[in-house]
């Protein structure tokens, strides 16, 4: 049977700068990992000026734990004078499977795409994962974690954990004070680009090597949500 989440309903627009997405599981007999996947999902992209893209993916039958730390987030449209400079798409694969991609709209430039890994989309109550390649093996950011090199190591990576704990770093691949969330990617044509992933769960994240000299993340966490 299929992975992945499928959408059966038109997107309904919220505002100018708010759209919302209904999504339902594709496999709801024997296709999961732990038995508690969530079948049907609330999935909200908004927009705030120019340069930022919020995407929020919620259980759309159930409130689920949430980081209780205000954003200031006030969705609005791109002016005239300052257009749009990233551009959110929803995809769907052969097998009906939706993913999420986002686009530097001045070079077309792909920084943020799920496609390739719709199948491997998962949203289980205590186990959700998402991969994304990313336009560049230039990857930084995520921790609080030990590494050998400031820019991440794609080939024969590791898989490292984000979850404070007060220990000293031995050289290894160690969890270690904070919880830092958020990764950058800095294109080939040197601009560069952040994601916040808005969870303070446990979590882990590794990157790997992908064609064309790109590369590709995955996240995974606990619980909570997506944002």
């Amino acid at each position: 049977e299929k992975g992945g989440y499928g959408m059966t309903k038109p997107s309904k627009q919220i505002s100018d700068a708010v759209t919302q997405y209904s999504l339902d599981r594709l496999s709801k007999t024997n296709f999961s990992l732990y038995g508690n996947d969530v079948d049907n999902l609330n999935v909200q992209v908004s927009v705030s000026g120019s340069s930022k893209i919020r995407m929020t993916i919620r259980d759309s039958n159930a409130e689920r734990y949430e980081v209780p730390v205000p954003i200031q987030w006030h969705p609005m449209v791109p002016t005239n004078s300052s257009p749009a400079q990233f551009k959110f798409e929803i995809t769907k694969t052969v097998n009906e499977q939706i993913g999420f991609r986002i686009r530097r709209t001045s070079t077309q430039s792909i920084l943020f795409d799920t496609s390739l890994f719709a199948e491997g989309f998962i949203y289980d109550d205590q186990y959700i994962q998402i991969i994304t390649t990313t336009p560049s093996r230039n990857s930084y950011g995520f921790g609080e974690n030990t590494h050998r090199t400031f820019r991440h190591t794609l080939k024969d990576s590791l898989r490292y954990g984000i979850f404070g704990r007060d220990q000293q770093p031995y050289g290894g691949n160690e969890n270690l004070y904070g919880a830092h969330p958020f990764y950058m990617g800095i294109e080939d044509d040197g601009q560069a680009f952040g994601v916040l992933i808005f969870n303070s769960n446990a979590q882990d994240y590794k990157f790997d090597e992908f064609a064309d000299n790109q590369a590709m993340l995955t996240y995974r966490t606990i619980g909570g949500i997506l944002d």
